[in-house]
């Protein structure tokens, strides 16, 4: 589009006056000239985007007129490849779909029954096989489901291209399930801008920045998290009922990877529950004390590794499912991964937090943890004997080093159980 500034520029020259008029006559002659075309250019660009609106706003139409709710979820659960976000609320409240949770873990053909999903609660030491079973790996566990969250996204944003996941749906408000985990708290001052207070006379001066890590798929952008609940220590149906789930909302995306190049989500969420938060600050600082996962380490293939998924399958309460590794690819230049793994996952599993624990086995039933650990969100489910996979694992700078200790213990491993005479890493 043509600029103002240059419409007023070529609009002076086509007026100068006085004693400037002869040498001028032919520019004024241009400059008009120019100017007409310029506004014949606007004119079409202006209609252009009013056509684009009018599109815009027809597909909407027709999305929200002339297909029931049923078929609109229909078609948005088909248009996720192997993503697994669970697209709920074709009836009832647009982010209470109880009923149709229970139908859609009740009715699974991907985990009939769902045998290997246990509730978080009900998770023990004989739920873990007999090479890792150990107290700190349970603890490990217990942790992760409590910084575990369920997102029920409200709205899909038109900014998802063409051919990527729900784009076929763009502005609608069929609501889709999907699960994430808190990285951490941040403490501010100042009108706290969370639902309660927007509207209030005296909003809370102190609050808190909540950022919480999913998937790209799940939350797209702001115009996608500003739609979106996330619901924390959804334990058992009787959290809500009495309280215990405690619900945030999500106020924009502070951090994406690009389409082509990743799938993780960093939303930044508002709350002054001050009693809340101290509940994740706890929760967090137990998990990270024993937490080394490294950018620059690499898993070494011929030992075992453990990979634990907390996540809300179908949007029901927490489910804990345990696996292993199967592969790892890692990008030489900055470090990142793709973890594959045999744990299981059903929709609703969609940016679950992934941790992958390290262990040195022996012979079994005797194995040494090696300190090494690391996370990813949960990408994408395979299907028959394909693994799962994750997104590429994140960044963050604070996982870089490599306390001095793991690397020394992991090394003596390593050499004096003759690892090295094996294969060596994936």
């Amino acid at each position: 589009m043509i600029s103002i500034s240059f419409l007023r520029v070529v609009n002076k020259l086509a007026t100068l006056p006085g004693p400037f008029e002869f040498e001028f006559c032919h520019l004024r002659f241009w400059g008009k000239l120019c100017l007409k075309l310029a506004h014949i250019v606007i004119e079409m660009e202006s209609n252009s985007c009013k056509g684009q609106e009018t599109s815009r706003a027809a597909i909407q139409n027709e999305a929200s007129i002339n297909l029931s709710k049923e078929d609109l979820a229909q078609r948005k659960k088909n248009d996720q490849g192997l993503h697994e976000c669970e697209v709920l609320g074709t009836f009832g409240s647009d982010y209470e779909a109880g009923p149709e949770s229970d139908f859609a873990w009740n009715n699974c053909t991907k985990n009939p029954g769902h045998p290997r999903f246990i509730p978080t609660q009900e998770f023990s030491l004989n739920d873990l096989p007999i090479w890792c079973r150990k107290l700190s790996v349970l603890n490990y566990v217990r942790r992760l489901s409590d910084l575990t969250v369920r997102l029920r996204v409200g709205y899909t944003s038109w900014g998802r291209p063409n051919g990527y996941c729900f784009s076929n749906c763009r502005g609608t408000k069929i609501v889709h399930y999907g699960s994430g985990a808190i990285r951490s708290v941040r403490a501010e001052t100042g009108p706290c801008p969370c639902p309660e207070c927007e509207h209030s006379p005296s909003p809370n001066q102190t609050w808190y920045k909540v950022f919480v890590t999913t998937a790209l798929h799940v939350v797209y952008n702001t115009e996608e998290a500003k739609a979106t609940k996330i619901d924390l220590f959804y334990d058992s149906k009787g959290c809500i009922e009495d309280g215990r789930m405690k619900t945030i909302h999500g106020m924009n995306v502070v951090d994406v990877d690009r389409v082509d190049e990743g799938d993780n989500s960093f939303i930044m969420c508002a709350t002054h529950d001050t009693l809340l938060v101290q509940k994740i600050e706890d929760h967090w600082k137990q998990l990270h004390l024993g937490f080394s996962g490294q950018l620059s380490a690499k898993p070494i293939k011929c030992w075992r590794n453990l990979c634990v998924m907390v996540s809300h399958p179908h949007g029901q309460p927490k489910k804990v499912t345990i696996g292993e590794m199967k592969g790892c690819e890692m990008l030489k230049f900055d470090g990142q991964k793709e973890f594959t793994y045999s744990t299981d996952s059903c929709r609703g599993s969609s940016g679950a937090f992934m941790l992958l624990l390290e262990f040195y086995q022996l012979v079994r039933g005797v194995s040494w943890q090696t300190g090494m650990m690391w996370s990813a969100v949960h990408s994408s489910g395979g299907l028959g004997d394909l693994p799962n996979i994750s997104g590429w694992t994140p960044a963050i700078p604070e996982d870089w080093p490599t306390p001095f200790s793991v690397s020394i213990c992991r090394a003596l491993l390593w050499l004096f159980g003759l690892t090295w005479l094996s294969e060596r890493f994936f």
